[in-house]
């Protein structure tokens, strides 16, 4: 852009237009802030929590890929504001929007539920500090999809500290929905969240187990087996008996820790 060539975009008539959460956030979620991106507005108007994902157009001169990477960007971002709105408000015909009656207190997360909000602490908390801003945004998609796919109530003490960690990069949204929340005051004021690492302590691992370089099944089982025990596990699971699989005699078994056991024939 070059004041000198009449293209400069003012960033006034973009908040005016499309908001500021979305002016924010479509920038962050570009890539690092060291590479150069290119700048289109039209990109912009799909971050808007209100507005139509059709709203993205293509301009004539624009480079196909260019603009499809945009598009991309710009969708997954107008879809994440979408679903983060949706879990935490539930709309009525009259276009109010109350708490989700889903959001309850005194309800006992599981582990699985306290394991991907700590994690996403952890990931947001250092990729934040790092500057790394589009995929510390890619880490908070990826938790609300996992949040959507919790059945029942939800405890608010696995969704205020989300909203906290959403606040640096959507201040409007998330100030509306920390309210919605029953809270009082600003959410900026409020600590910054800490992982508990005994909540990331793993007791079961997926193990891939597999004959010939092809996976058979894949089970859960305990963390931190050794070969021997980890061997056993597979040929009961696999119903291998004795020294041959598939008929054929078995010249060795690859095994990775955690990961994988591998009948080689």
């Amino acid at each position: 852009m070059s004041k000198s060539r009449g293209n400069v975009v003012n960033p006034d008539d973009v908040i005016q237009e499309h908001g500021a959460d979305a002016l924010r956030c479509y920038l962050m979620f570009m890539g690092p802030l060291e590479q150069v991106k290119p700048w289109t507005t039209t990109g912009v108007q799909g971050l808007s929590r209100y507005s139509k994902a059709s709203s993205v157009w293509l301009n004539c001169g624009c480079d196909f890929f260019l603009v499809l990477c945009l598009i991309c960007s710009t969708l997954n971002v107008y879809r994440f504001f979408q679903k983060v709105w949706r879990i935490f408000t539930e709309e009525d015909e009259d276009g109010n929007a109350p708490l989700n009656p889903k959001i309850s207190e005194n309800i006992n997360p599981s582990k699985e539920q306290l394991a991907a909000l700590h994690g996403t602490i952890k990931t947001v908390t250092q990729l934040t500090e790092e500057m790394k801003f589009n995929t510390a945004l890619a880490s908070m998609m990826e938790y609300i999809n996992t949040v959507a796919k919790w059945e029942g109530p939800i405890d608010r003490c696995l969704l205020e500290p989300f909203v906290v960690l959403l606040s640096p990069y959507a201040p409007h949204l998330t100030e509306e929905l920390w309210e919605k929340l029953g809270n009082s005051g600003s959410v900026s004021k409020v600590p910054w969240p800490k992982h508990n690492e005994e909540y990331l302590a793993v007791d079961e691992v997926q193990y891939s187990l597999l004959i010939n370089g092809k996976q058979k099944l894949r089970l859960s089982t305990a963390v931190g087996l050794d070969k021997d025990a980890a061997e056993a596990f597979a040929r009961s699971a696999l119903k291998i008996n004795g020294d041959e699989v598939n008929g054929k005699p078995i010249k060795k078994v690859v095994f990775v820790p955690n990961k994988l056991v591998n009948f080689v024939a």
